[in-house]
């Protein structure tokens, strides 16, 4: 019996090099969509069958339930979404429009997600932003919107749990090689390099 296709969604008003994550997901044979604010970050993605974009509006919520709209046109079971959230102390500072539309963004993203989840009793939702890790400074930002969008996710979290799903809050760069998600896709990019190679030196 043929497994069900698996789905994937990566979003956020700018992704930087998040969009990236989206090619070792694709290699696995996961659909993915990316879904971006930035035209740069979709004009960057490779192009192939299991990779789809959309693009969004940092004013316009319906852009995100539009991006799910396209995602249940398709085959298969929605099991992973990482929401990166940018720098939402710096937005707030630069406009409060955009750090209210990611945090309104959030939300959506978890509600929506988890409503898929939920029949399966699996799924992984991961929130990064690209924020230096706080958590055990002498002075947490304790009321930037960063760490509201972290009591947020732990709020999820909680709730989320006893139905089979993941949620987890990631801080920094870095925090992104944490997701174990990704271990599953790493390693089938590995066979593939390696069964590349093997052809070339046959070749």
């Amino acid at each position: 019996m043929q497994k069900p296709a698996r789905k994937a969604l990566i979003l956020g008003l700018s992704l930087g090099k998040v969009a990236q994550l989206a090619r070792p997901l694709s290699s696995a044979s996961v659909k993915v969509w990316v879904a971006s604010g930035d035209q740069d970050d979709l004009s960057a993605l490779p192009r192939d069958d299991h990779i789809f974009e959309h693009k969004l509006f940092a004013g316009r919520i319906a852009s995100v339930h539009e991006v799910f709209e396209a995602i249940d046109a398709h085959p298969g079971a929605l099991d992973f979404v990482l929401f990166e959230a940018g720098n939402p102390e710096a937005a707030v500072k630069a406009d409060k429009r955009i750090a209210d539309a990611i945090r309104v963004a959030l939300i959506t993203v978890i509600s929506q997600s988890i409503r898929r989840m939920v029949p399966l009793a699996h799924g992984r939702i991961y929130v990064h932003d690209n924020k230096p890790e706080h958590r055990g400074s002498k002075f947490p930002a304790l009321f930037s919107k960063v760490q509201t969008v972290e009591k947020l996710v732990e709020g999820a979290a909680a709730e989320a749990k006893a139905a089979g799903i993941k949620i987890e809050y990631l801080s920094a760069v870095e925090s992104l090689s944490e997701i174990d998600y990704l271990t599953g896709p790493a390693e089938a990019l590995r066979v593939e390099r390696e069964q590349e190679g093997r052809k070339q030196l046959l070749f």
